[in-house]
C-alpha cells in the first residue's frame, strides 16, 4: 500500500517541446509540490515508448529527465503507466523504498496526423507478434468487435454514438454524422488523442504522514492479459482480462458487492461496445451512471502511454469533488486494441 502526495499534468493537443523536456518540467513541478529534491527520490519508473519518441534508446534521455540519474533503482517499461504505478507499489510495500516518482510521456515526434500514425505503430505492433495480416491494427479490431456486437442484435449504431455522446456532452446525431472510421464506428466514438506528460510522488504511508501530506491511498492491484487472435478472445469476450484483473483487485482489498463499496470509477473503454461489457466485468452494471467516467473518459483524453495516470487523477478529483471514499480506476495498454492487451484494475481510497 503506497499513498499518492503529489501529481502534476501536462496535458494539450500540442506541445513544442521535446519527450524528455516535457517529462523534466513535469517531474520537476510534481517533486515541487511535494517539498522533495531529485535526492529525495529512491525509485523512478518511467513509461515511454521509443518509436513515439523518435529515439532508438529513450532512456537515456527520459530517464535522467526523470530523476533517475544516479537514483537508486530506476526503470522504464514500454506500457501503460498503470504497470508503472503497480511496479513502484509493489517496491514502496516491500520497504525497499520510501519515495517513487512514477512518470510517463507520450509526445509523438511525427507530423503526419495522429490517428494515421498511431494506425501504423498500432500495425507495426500486431504483423511481427501476432499475424501477418493487413490492415490489422487497433482500430479495425476494435472495429470488428463493435460490428459483432450490431449485426448479433446485441446493441446498435445509435447506442454506440449515444453512449459516446453523454460522455462528450454533445448531441448523439454529431457522433453519427462525424467522420466515419470503420464500420460502426466514427471518429468521436475513438479516443480523443492528446499528448503531454504525467508524474506522480508516491510514498509510504509512514513517510507520507510525517510529511503531512497524501490525496489517496493505493489499496490494491490487479492485472490480467487477453490472448491472441487465435483464442478468438479478443473478439468474443475481449473484456475477459478486465474481469480476471478486477476479480484479483477486489480480493485484496476485501471488496465483496463492488457496486455498493464503490463511490465513483473510471474506466478505458476504447469503443462504445467496450463500455457496458467493461462495467459488467468490474461489477459495476449497478453503479449509476454519473458516477463513471467523471473525467470525460478516453473520449475526452486519451494520453497513450500515460491513460493510466489520467484516469486515476480523475478518479481521485472526483472523489475529491463528491466527498466519496472509494474508486476504482480500470486502464489498458490499447497499443494493439483488445489484442493481447495487459489491462490494470486499481482500488483507491480518498485521504
Amino acid at each position: 500500500m503506497s499513498v499518492l502526495v503529489a501529481a502534476s499534468a501536462q496535458i494539450g493537443s500540442a506541445f513544442p517541446q521535446r519527450p524528455d523536456e516535457s517529462l523534466y518540467h513535469c517531474v520537476s513541478a510534481a517533486l515541487r509540490k511535494a517539498g522533495l529534491r531529485k535526492p529525495d527520490v529512491d525509485l523512478s519508473v518511467v513509461a515511454s515508448r521509443d518509436l513515439y519518441d523518435a529515439c532508438s534508446m529513450s532512456n537515456g534521455q527520459t530517464l535522467p529527465a526523470a530523476a533517475g540519474w544516479l537514483t537508486g533503482s530506476v526503470t522504464r517499461l514500454e506500457t501503460d503507466i498503470s504497470a508503472a504505478i503497480v511496479l513502484a507499489d509493489a517496491v514502496l510495500s516491500a520497504g525497499d523504498a520510501e519515495i517513487a516518482v512514477v512518470s510517463g510521456v507520450h509526445l509523438p515526434q511525427a507530423h503526419s496526423a495522429a490517428r494515421s500514425f498511431d494506425e501504423q505503430v498500432s500495425n507495426l505492433a500486431a504483423e511481427p507478434i501476432y499475424e501477418r495480416a493487413v490492415g490489422l491494427s487497433a482500430t479495425s479490431l476494435l472495429a470488428m468487435h463493435a460490428a459483432r456486437l450490431v449485426t448479433n442484435g446485441t446493441t446498435t449504431q445509435h447506442e454506440l454514438a449515444r453512449i459516446a455522446a453523454r460522455e462528450l456532452g454533445i448531441d448523439v446525431e454529431a457522433v453519427l454524422s462525424s467522420a466515419p472510421v470503420a464500420w460502426p464506428l466514427t471518429d468521436l466514438m475513438l479516443p480523443a488523442e492528446t499528448t503531454g506528460a504525467v508524474a506522480l510522488v508516491l510514498a509510504t504511508p509512514e513517510r507520507a504522514q510525517a510529511m503531512g501530506m497524501g490525496r489517496a491511498r493505493i489499496v490494491a492491484h490487479g492485472m490480467a492479459a487477453s490472448g491472441g487472435l487465435a483464442d478468438g478472445e479478443w473478439l468474443e469476450a475481449p473484456h475477459a482480462a478486465t474481469e480476471r484483473a478486477a476479480r484479483d483487485a477486489y480480493r485484496r482489498a476485501g471488496i465483496i458487492e463492488p457496486s455498493t463499496e464503490i463511490d465513483v470509477a473510471e474506466l478505458t473503454a476504447a469503443s462504445p461496445a467496450m463500455h457496458e461489457p467493461l462495467r459488467r466485468a468490474l461489477q459495476l452494471s449497478d453503479l449509476a451512471d454519473v458516477r463513471i467516467g467523471g473525467s470525460g473518459g478516453v473520449r475526452r483524453s486519451f494520453g497513450g502511454v500515460v491513460n493510466g495516470a489520467l484516469r486515476l487523477l480523475g478518479a481521485i478529483e472526483s472523489l475529491e469533488r463528491d466527498g466519496g471514499r472509494r474508486a476504482v480506476v480500470h486502464s489498458t495498454d490499447t497499443l494493439t486494441g483488445p489484442l493481447g492487451a495487459t489491462t490494470t484494475v486499481t482500488v483507491l481510497e480518498r485521504i
